[in-house]
């Protein structure tokens, strides 16, 4: 029995169903029932055909106007309660006269920084650390001389380079600590990631392999040349000829610590501030320790509380505070009072420029035909007090 032919000429085949527009009594086709609803003009077919195709909760959105809009981003309990926790500590500090910085939102990157101001003036109007230090510069710390304490002045050269070296890995630390303990070299940074190349740039060797390698090991592109000058270049240099040669009495116990291996402060969560991580590996804070940075309130009160250092800003995070009972429970009354009586006054650390041509120039490197003059340049918290010798013609580099 012969096939039946279809009209399109093919053997065998169903006729495909012809296409039927939607008419009075008819189903509207989805797309159009959804721009109706989104549009506010479906009529109850269309809402029909909707909630059959896509279901009641979607045809909801789109009738309410929601489709399409960005969700809200949902504020976890935690987050809720630091914000709230840093907006009652932001104003309980301003009660008392500190100037805040940051906003509760982000409470991690909030600072607090007390200065002393001229008679009659209030910090009512500062929202900054610049502003307030701008307005008390007796609260800014010009440089000074470190040779009368030569441990400390080594120890600075030391976190300068090794901070330097960790930039140009990028792998940075924020801050880096040096110290002198039982007669050997401790180390830290406040992240993870620095803390894990510290042990590997430090693995197996004396304080004076780990020095050595780091003063030789200068990146090759003019791009990363940008972190070695000025200030950290004259560290390098300092360090290359007064710690890398032969012993001398004046930093007798530095090269005793460089003799032997040096240990590496890695413990404990990341952003632990490296003075903390040094002292609790420790047991005790080091007679000797310095760094790229002055150190918080925080790890003022816990460490250097009643020496003569100055104190950086408070910052408000837990990364900062960890120990600080009353920043951990909480408790608002308590961790003011407690920051506000154990602490007179932080600090900033007063900024220089050239004034003479220094393009193309700062990568020469230090010395005396290297010496131009230089003209104050505001304050920074991001790196600790300069030696005399750091005003010696430097543009500012050095960043934290």
């Amino acid at each position: 029995m012969p096939k039946h032919k279809d009209r399109s000429g093919g053997q065998g085949h169903a006729r495909p169903p012809l296409r039927r527009e939607h008419s009075q009594g008819a189903a509207p086709p989805l797309q159009d029932a959804a721009r109706a609803a989104a549009s506010g003009s479906a009529t109850p077919q269309m809402l029909t055909a909707l909630q059959h195709g896509i279901g009641n909760a979607a045809v909801a959105r789109m009738a309410s106007g929601e489709q399409g809009k960005p969700k809200a981003r949902q504020e976890s309990p935690q987050a809720r309660a630091n914000k709230e926790f840093a907006t009652k500590v932001q104003q309980k500090l301003r009660e008392r006269g500190w100037v805040v910085e940051g906003s509760p939102a982000t409470w991690g990157r909030m600072t607090a920084h007390k200065v002393s101001l001229p008679a009659g003036a209030d910090t009512a109007g500062l929202k900054s650390g610049a502003a307030a230090y701008k307005a008390a510069p007796g609260n800014v710390v010009a440089p000074h001389s470190y040779r009368s304490e030569p441990e400390k002045q080594a120890l600075r050269w030391i976190a300068s380079i090794t901070m330097k070296h960790l930039n140009a890995m990028r792998k940075p630390p924020v801050e880096v600590q040096a110290a002198l303990h039982a007669g050997a070299l401790y180390i830290a940074a406040n992240t993870k990631d620095a803390n894990e190349a510290l042990k590997g740039l430090a693995d197996g060797r004396t304080g004076k392999e780990f020095l050595d390698r780091l003063i030789k090991d200068n990146p090759a592109d003019q791009a990363q040349l940008a972190l070695y000058t000025g200030r950290v270049d004259r560290h390098t240099e300092k360090a290359r000829t007064r710690l890398v040669g032969p012993p001398t009495s004046e930093y007798a116990p530095v090269f005793e610590a460089l003799g032997k291996p040096v240990v590496v402060a890695a413990a404990g969560t990341d952003g632990r501030h490296a003075e903390r991580r040094i002292a609790e590996l420790a047991g005790e804070t080091p007679q000797y320790i310095a760094g790229t940075k002055r150190p918080c309130v925080s790890c003022y009160m816990k460490l250097f509380s009643g020496t003569p250092d100055r104190p950086g800003p408070f910052w408000l995070s837990g990364a900062a505070n960890q120990g600080v009972e009353e920043h951990e429970s909480k408790d608002v009354d308590r961790l003011v009072a407690l920051i506000d009586e154990e602490i007179g006054n932080t600090y900033a650390t007063l900024k220089w420029q050239c004034v003479d041509k220094c393009d193309g120039e700062a990568e020469a490197g230090p010395g005396p035909s290297k010496k131009r003059r230089t003209t104050p340049l505001g304050s920074t918290v991001d790196y600790g007090s300069d030696s005399d010798s750091d005003t010696e013609g430097t543009v500012r580099t050095f960043r934290a």
